[in-house]
């Protein structure tokens, strides 16, 4: 395989993309766009051609044993694999910037049905991972609501919301509202919040996921199908904890971001590899 047709599918999009090629164990990077060396301030010449574990000598990110194991599980079960939500902290002209990514490692088959190479893509979510923290520390220091919602509003495309179980009462931010295409002076009720998803099985999921919250004091994170006020399909993901007080669920409150835009990316990279290995 020509590594130089993945340059040409990678190069455009927006999500940072990274080709590795197993060679005796190891990983090397044979192509990476422009969003991935962005990640770091990474020079292309200084990592094409290295180990993936070598090319980044100074960073520790780069060296935890998740990224050994994800791509042994690729290797061995030859299906995608995503990795949980790690920090990385960025050290740059001497000041520290600290980001949450979601990295998924997928493989590229060839004709003998072995991995020929593993597409690795970063979602950059500091921005849900923030407003789950803000909205924490929000109510920790017991501001306002109208101050938590309103600095929930400000990360991008990431709607906060919190269901009082004391008072029955279901509050939604502005940017909330906005994903699911409702009018501005919307009031949410408990009784029909589950209707906006689309799929039987995905109120059916949300159902169970919030009573083990309130029972349990689970938290959950979860990304599922809605149909907005305007019958438009859009994909959620959505992230939830409760609040218990001596031991009872008083609330649950939590951050709903719109990745349909991050999906579709994602499916044209699939559709990319696809039509390239339908090429063999």
């Amino acid at each position: 395989m020509d590594p130089t047709y993945f340059n040409e599918i990678v190069k455009v999009l927006p999500t940072p993309v990274i080709i590795l090629r197993p060679e005796n164990k190891d990983f090397i990077i044979v192509s990476v766009n422009e969003a991935y060396l962005k990640l770091g301030n990474f020079n292309r010449e200084t990592i094409l051609g290295k180990s993936f574990f070598q090319a980044f000598p100074d960073d520790p990110y780069f060296r935890i044993p998740e990224w050994q194991e994800s791509f042994a599980r690729v290797m061995k079960d030859k299906q995608p694999d995503r990795v949980p939500t790690k920090q990385y902290i960025n050290f740059l002209n001497g000041s520290i910037k600290v980001r949450f990514f979601d990295v998924e490692n997928v493989p590229v088959l060839n004709q003998h049905n072995e991995v020929e190479y593993i597409v690795r893509t970063v979602n950059d979510i500091t921005a849900i991972v923030e407003a789950q923290e803000l909205s924490q520390a929000a109510h920790d220091r017991l501001v306002s609501k109208e101050k938590f919602l309103s600095e929930t509003q400000r990360l991008g495309r990431s709607g906060g919301w919190e269901v009082d179980l004391i008072f029955n009462k279901v509050t939604w931010s502005d940017v909330q509202r906005e994903i699911h295409e409702v009018e501005p002076d919307y009031e949410p009720k408990m009784i029909n919040l589950i209707d906006f998803f689309k799929e039987e099985a995905d109120r059916t999921m949300m159902t169970a996921l919030v009573n083990d919250a309130i029972h349990h004091g689970s938290m959950f994170d979860i990304e599922l199908k809605i149909m907005t006020a305007k019958g438009k399909e859009r994909l959620v993901r959505t992230t939830g904890k409760s609040e218990l007080r001596e031991g009872k669920c008083i609330r649950i409150y939590g951050v709903t971001q719109d990745i349909t835009e991050r999906r579709l990316t994602e499916l044209e990279l699939t559709e990319s590899r696809n039509r390239f290995q339908s090429l063999l």
